[in-house]
């Protein structure tokens, strides 16, 4: 049983992400595994200019946050090395910095956008 301070740091990391996830334009969840320091420094230069929240997630930690947020679809995705990027203005800028940085070597999981989860796998 986890300590019961960590155990609430926890909870409140959930509610946090459930707020961003339901107040968000759009969002995306990509696999980062493989970048070298220098293009995730390059990438995450970009989402700023493109005011987008971009963070390394605990994949337990955000599922709770999918399914408290009514995009529990997101769960199928949240294997392995996983970032959230999150646009609360516009809805393709997450996808757009991504893709126009060094972003190239980074494979798009799932996203949302107002509506049902979307699956961006590129086969």
């Amino acid at each position: 049983m986890p300590n019961a301070n960590v155990l609430e740091a926890k909870k409140a990391i959930v509610a946090e992400m459930t707020e961003k996830l339901q107040n968000a334009a759009s969002g995306v969840l990509v696999d980062y595994k493989g970048i070298t320091v220098a293009e995730d420094t390059a990438l995450r230069t970009e989402l700023r200019k493109n005011d987008v929240e971009y963070a390394v997630v605990k994949n337990t930690l955000t599922r709770f946050a999918a399914e408290g947020a009514g995009l529990g679809e997101l769960s199928d995705s949240l294997n392995g090395t996983t970032s959230l990027a999150i646009s609360h203005s516009d809805p393709i800028a997450p996808m757009r910095a991504s893709s126009t940085s060094s972003a190239k070597v980074l494979q798009a999981g799932s996203g949302h956008h107002a509506g049902p989860i979307t699956s961006l796998a590129i086969a």
